[in-house]
């Protein structure tokens, strides 16, 4: 009568199957609160407040209105900054190791506007300006630095359109070069 049996293994074992379970979706959600903690992308990538972006529109504005060419490069130079700032952001963390990183894909501008389309569309505008007030050589680097930009989907139209004007630019000076090189036939002949 005295003794009484306790069964303690199938206890344990649900025991420790439930602590090792706790155990788990604990770690997993301390990781997964971790990756996107650590994310480059959780928080707003590029803190522009109303007063910088509203700089930014009228940069621009100015660059695509402008007809001097010397005005739009610097417009051109100040939106490039701001594409180049917020690119930097949008790249995954430096802390990963280079062959994990590139793995990321670069994510597309948060903004209402993007900062990248706006500096290509002020270089191809100058490029046009700079053709027009008889500065080839600044239309030319204007053209170059779009059409030599890395070939991204979202900006393919800019650089296809900068690769078009530079090989019509090219072209045209060939003929002109070849022109000022013929022979000139005296009417004698």
């Amino acid at each position: 009568m005295g003794q009484q049996i306790i069964f303690i293994g199938p206890q344990h074992n649900v025991s420790s199957r439930s602590r090792s379970l706790r155990l788990l979706l604990i770690l997993s959600l301390a990781g997964l609160g971790g990756c996107v903690g650590s994310w480059p992308f959780a928080s707003s990538h590029l803190q522009l407040d109303d007063a910088q972006f509203r700089d930014a529109w009228t940069t621009y504005r100015h660059c695509r209105s402008s007809s001097v060419p010397d005005e739009i490069r610097t417009d051109l130079q100040q939106l490039r900054h701001l594409a180049e700032s917020e690119t930097v952001q949008n790249h995954a963390p430096r802390h990963l190791p280079s062959a994990v990183r590139s793995l990321f894909a670069t994510l597309p501008s948060r903004l209402a506007v993007d900062p990248q389309a706006m500096a290509a569309a002020c270089a191809l505008h100058g490029a046009r300006a700079a053709q027009f007030a008889g500065r080839p050589e600044v239309s030319e680097e204007l053209l170059s630095t779009v059409a030599g930009a890395p070939h991204e989907p979202a900006y393919a139209y800019y650089a296809i359109e900068a690769g078009r004007r530079l090989k019509r630019m090219n072209e045209e000076a060939s003929v002109i070069w070849q022109r000022t090189q013929a022979p000139i036939q005296s009417s004698s002949e």
